[in-house]
């Protein structure tokens, strides 16, 4: 088949748009955000949780938060995080964010003390992750206590100083703090500075029931 000159340019300029058009959609489309489908009531700014003391070694505070719910989720400021729970302490403080049957957020403000009085911790059946907020100090992952009681339910605990062989490591504001399950752990704040963290508390069942 024979095309003839005019009508040679003719097609070549078909098959040029036919090619362009799908590539215009493409870059037309490129600086455009598809839509998100939201469902569910989703507060911004979730309340603050209550922070109450309570003393070295013991069990944290009962959640006061709202169960969290499924379909539903919360944001917390970070600023306003920071404007009430970034300072210095005296006494060793914590609340509750927000709680579930497998987890719990909550955020510790853990001040400086000697470090034959701070106590370490043995979670067997708990995963812990913390996110530092504010301040500078050490952890200690690993090792064992001289001495420890049972705390029951898989806890256990130590008043008797540092922990020996264990892993330590400063660390401050930004820094993140990974506790497997049936690791003995233990954080001190520095001289002059609180050390304030969020804790995810991730219950993973290691026992059998």
């Amino acid at each position: 088949m024979t095309v003839e000159p005019h009508k040679r340019s003719e097609v070549t300029m078909k098959i040029w748009i036919s090619a362009a058009l799908p590539l215009a959609a493409i870059v037309s489309g490129a600086g455009s955000t598809p839509a998100i489908a939201q469902s569910g009531a989703n507060p911004i700014d979730a309340p603050l949780p209550k922070i109450i003391e309570y003393p070295e070694g013991a069990k944290p505070p009962p959640p006061e938060a709202p169960l969290a719910k499924d379909g539903t989720g919360m944001i917390w400021s970070g600023e306003k995080l920071q404007q009430a729970f970034g300072g210095n302490v005296d006494v060793l403080r914590g609340g509750i964010y927000a709680a579930s049957t497998e987890y719990r957020l909550m955020l510790v403000q853990r001040p400086y003390l000697d470090a034959g009085k701070v106590g370490a911790e043995f979670h067997q059946d708990h995963t812990q992750i913390y996110f530092i907020l504010a301040g500078s100090g050490t952890a200690v992952l690993g090792g064992t206590p001289d001495v420890w009681r049972d705390g029951g339910d898989g806890h256990r605990f130590s008043d008797a100083g540092p922990l020996k062989g264990g892993t330590s490591r400063p660390v401050k504001a930004g820094d993140i703090i990974l506790v497997p399950p049936s690791t003995w752990h233990q954080t001190f704040a520095d001289k002059g500075s609180s050390l304030n963290y969020h804790m995810v508390h991730i219950y993973t069942r290691r026992r059998l029931p």
